[in-house]
């Protein structure tokens, strides 16, 4: 469950979209090998319990940062981007290959390589506010009770409707299985690629990005971990 939906009595119109995702890893951790370390979260250092798996899959590296994908059962994929030593998430998101890598699932230097991996088993959730969003791109009428005009929908033209909240909430969760996340909205009113000899270590202890991808290379989830 991402969140909860909250009314109140003046609420004459609701609109929800919901998402929920479940999908198994091609290749499902082994709980034996599971192991607890430090994480480095910006508020301090926490323990944290680690998934870890050698094996070949995909690895793109780029000016500050290095990415692999964990296939999921059906076609999808799941990305972990880690950046740098002294590089923040941040200038991450800045990125343009970040960018076009988490948003179309593309990016330039890849190779197939034998990747120790190891990842902190996380459960993350975050709920946004959406109006001022929405105001910067120009949607601003909607949400002034003098100027909203709702008419079409509703027969009583003597109180005005106007949209009072509008709000997006996410959770994900990984573990030794797979991936599950969920997601809702509301309103209230492969790649073929040579098997590298290069043996690469990839430990997520410091926060990370991650996208979750459709087979199509669009992305379903994405979001940042900066404590498991």
């Amino acid at each position: 469950q991402a969140a909860t939906i909250e009314t109140n009595p003046l609420t004459v119109l609701l609109l929800a979209t919901t998402i929920y995702y479940s999908a198994q890893w091609t290749d499902e951790f082994n709980e034996v090998l599971n192991y607890t370390d430090v994480f480095h979260a910006p508020s301090g250092d926490v323990d944290a319990e680690y998934m870890y798996a050698g094996r070949f899959m995909e690895y793109y590296s780029g000016d500050g940062w290095g990415a692999v994908r964990l296939p999921l059962r059906g076609g999808n994929g799941m990305w972990f981007i880690l950046p740098d030593e002294g590089v923040s998430v941040d200038a991450l998101l800045e990125d343009e290959d970040v960018a076009r890598l988490m948003s179309a699932g593309e990016a330039d230097g890849g190779e197939y390589a034998r990747v120790y991996f190891s990842v902190p088993k996380f459960d993350i959730a975050a709920q946004l506010d959406l109006i001022e969003g929405l105001m910067e791109l120009g949607v601003t009428d909607v949400f002034d009770p003098d100027v909203s005009d709702f008419t079409p929908m509703t027969t009583d033209t003597d109180v005005p409707i106007y949209v009072s909240e509008a709000a997006h909430a996410a959770r994900v969760k990984i573990d030794e299985e797979g991936v599950e996340a969920a997601a809702f909205t509301v309103l209230d009113a492969p790649t073929s690629m040579a098997p590298s000899d290069e043996e690469i270590y990839f430990t997520l202890d410091r926060p990370f990005l991650f996208a979750i991808s459709s087979q199509d290379g669009l992305p379903l989830f994405a979001g940042v971990v900066n404590r498991p």
